[in-house]
């Protein structure tokens, strides 16, 4: 299935966003406020999902120039964004030459994707996933998550999914802005061995963030 902007809800724009290799045109919606607006019109959500999706976050420019500048090897590889929101590490890594699967929990969030890729004129698979369920989605040598832990109920659900499906010898590449969970995020993963970068970006933003990305290997 394939999502064209004009199908997009929440009055879609398209924005730039500058990347080692090029610009990326990204749609994302006029104002995560709105959609707010329309979940508390809404029936209660027993899982009380809010639309982080719905912003670019530093996390994730973080993460796509990582790719773009060859420090995340995703050519001819099986790559698995968990969480992808508006997707640009995705849009990244099937630029250079992955094999992408984006997910995320919103069917809103993956029609986002759909549009940009169809925009940038790039091949991912984007679909829809609840990483509490990781055993519905095959494995991937590359695993990426954009700022995931912003909730202490997220760190076992995450690192759980990296468990069954990163494959062996793959590697998962976490970028984070500094939560206060990545702490005991880190602690829990003890068959994991962690290597740090961080990255400076500026995002659609002119102020400077300062990203940590943690590369997470298997024992």
């Amino acid at each position: 299935m394939r999502d064209g902007p004009g199908l997009l809800p929440h009055e879609p724009r398209a924005v730039q966003v500058a990347l080692p290799n090029g610009p990326l045109r990204l749609w994302t919606p006029a104002g995560a406020e709105a959609i707010l607006d329309k979940l508390a019109e809404a029936p209660p959500d027993p899982d009380d999902k809010m639309p982080y999706w719905a912003d670019l976050w530093p996390s994730a420019v973080a993460l796509a120039e990582t790719i773009e500048v060859g420090q995340i090897d995703v050519r001819d590889r099986v790559v698995l964004e968990l969480g992808a929101g508006l997707g640009l590490p995705s849009l990244a890594a099937a630029r250079n030459g992955g094999r992408v699967r984006a997910t995320d929990w919103d069917e809103d969030a993956i029609r986002y994707v759909r549009a940009s890729a169809v925009d940038n004129q790039l091949n991912l698979l984007a679909e829809r996933l609840d990483w509490r369920e990781p055993e519905t989605t095959p494995p991937a040598a590359v695993i990426l998550l954009a700022d995931v832990l912003y909730e202490p109920r997220n760190i076992e659900p995450v690192l759980n999914a990296i468990r069954v499906l990163l494959k062996d010898g793959g590697e998962a590449w976490l970028a984070d802005p500094g939560r206060a969970h990545l702490p005991t995020f880190v602690a829990a993963a003890k068959e994991f061995r962690f290597a740090h970068l961080e990255r400076t970006v500026h995002g659609l933003s002119p102020a400077p963030a300062r990203i940590q990305l943690l590369k997470m290997i298997r024992y």
